[in-house]
């Protein structure tokens, strides 16, 4: 869209401008894009500068538009301080940009390429045909040349690539003759973990290839040994297909752009955690040691627990062998008067049998005879009565004891493993610390068994 100042103006509202204000806000959801241009966006409402998803700022001159573009930049979230958006948008040089896109984390610059050229521009069909007259027939070299036998679909020299493409090579036979290469992606990336709630900080290298002589999947990468190749190639090797975008390509970043994406969805640092007891486990600590913690932290909490449970009916089976003391005390003592009054009574009766065979006239009474007797008896009474009692205190001591014993099985199944299950939970890597660096890896190829046999 041209002309913005008249169709956007801030403070005017001219036929143009709510409809215009509706596709900014609204066009993106039925697949229409818009596009602003200004030199001097003081003039274009604020409201379309919010809805703006992706912005190129050239140098800009006067204080009005700076303060425009930097309340309207720090509204949509861009991570920078005022003040250094200010000395920015003001020292551009030419041809050089602010990017700021709602796709990335961060602003951006960049430096657009020389754009004028000096050829005469596309050819017609006649200046075609008579560059070409007198070739039309011959075959290239390079097509029509045989390879040697064995060598079918095998190049004899090393593909010209771009130099911003870092190749490597890798020779684990070196008195192979020739050396082959099959082309592998190599890529080696540092994934920085923070979680500071849980005090985890971790910065991982991780290495992964990939073939490089067919399509490129990234889902594919596996897991390689991060490690260190020959920089220079040897001489009469030969080399595989290449994927024919890599050969074609300036460099590797729109590729390590997409694995920076693949990693940051992908990998993940795996924890520990036991959300009953709250317990997560540390940087570095596998499932194995998180659990030897977990099982030694319940068995503290175990073994704490049926402290203080025996503590406690240790003290109620005290008191009830406290009172069993006592009533033998008083057993053994009911015992002696019982043996004194049945002694005493036994002596009376024999006195009283005697002294009515001699004639005593001082012989005792019935009635004294039988109060002994009765009294004898209250006292064998007595004595039944407090062992029953010591019977019913031993068995209150057998229940406490059995249900001890339950409350300490019930505390061993409560800390049980298996009542605090062990769960991983999982970390990102922080997107914008994933460094990523790719090189193209000629990695020497294995011998077929054939081959070595005919060898």
């Amino acid at each position: 869209m041209r002309f913005s100042v008249t169709s956007l103006p801030p403070t005017k509202n001219p036929p143009t401008k709510e409809p215009l204000l509706l596709l900014l806000k609204q066009a993106r959801a039925y697949g229409i894009g818009v596009i602003v241009a200004t030199q001097n966006p003081a003039d274009i409402d604020y409201k379309g500068l919010s809805n703006t998803g992706i912005w190129f700022l050239g140098r800009l001159q006067t204080k009005q538009d700076v303060e425009r573009v930097i309340d309207g930049l720090v509204k949509a979230g861009a991570p920078t301080d005022k003040g250094d958006l200010r000395r920015l948008l003001t020292g551009l040089e030419k041809r050089v940009f602010l990017l700021n896109s709602i796709y990335r984390e961060e602003l951006q610059l960049f430096k657009s390429r020389w754009a004028l050229s000096f050829l005469k521009g596309p050819l017609t069909k006649e200046e075609i045909s008579r560059l070409m007259e007198g070739r039309k027939g011959e075959e290239s070299p390079s097509i029509s040349r045989p390879l040697p036998k064995g060598e079918e679909g095998r190049r004899r020299s090393k593909p010209l690539l771009s130099p911003e493409i870092e190749e490597n090579f890798e020779i684990t036979d070196p008195s192979a003759n020739p050396i082959e290469f099959e082309p592998y992606i190599y890529s080696r990336a540092s994934l920085y973990y923070y979680n500071g709630a849980r005090g985890i900080e971790k910065r991982i290298e991780v290495c992964r290839e990939l073939p490089a002589n067919g399509e490129l999947d990234l889902s594919q990468m596996e897991e390689s040994e991060c490690r260190s190749f020959h920089s220079q190639p040897p001489e009469g090797a030969l080399y595989g297909d290449l994927n024919e975008k890599i050969e074609l390509s300036k460099n590797l970043k729109w590729l390590e752009r997409e694995w920076r994406e693949a990693l940051y969805k992908r990998e993940r640092l795996t924890l520990y955690r036991v959300e009953k007891l709250r317990l997560y486990s540390r940087e570095g600590e596998g499932y194995e040691d998180f659990r030897d913690r977990v099982l030694s932290l319940l068995e503290e909490r175990r073994s704490r627990e049926i402290e203080r449970v025996q503590e406690r009916f240790s003290k109620k089976i005290e008191r009830l062998r406290k009172r069993i003391e006592n009533y033998l005390e008083r057993l053994e003592k009911e015992e002696q008067e019982v043996q004194m009054e049945v002694a005493d009574t036994l002596v009376s009766i024999g006195e009283a049998i005697f002294g009515s065979l001699l004639g005593d006239s001082k012989r005792r009474s019935k009635g004294s005879l039988l109060s002994k007797a009765k009294r004898a008896y209250r006292e064998y009474q007595d004595l039944s009565e407090i062992k029953e009692k010591i019977e019913e205190v031993e068995k209150e001591i057998a229940q406490l004891q059995e249900e001890l014993h339950r409350k300490i099985e019930e505390i061993r199944r409560r800390y049980s493993l298996d009542n605090y299950p062990i769960t991983p939970y999982y970390i990102k890597p922080r997107k914008r610390d994933i460094e990523v660096k790719l090189s193209l890896l000629w990695r020497q190829r294995d011998p077929l068994p054939g081959e070595i046999d005919n060898g």
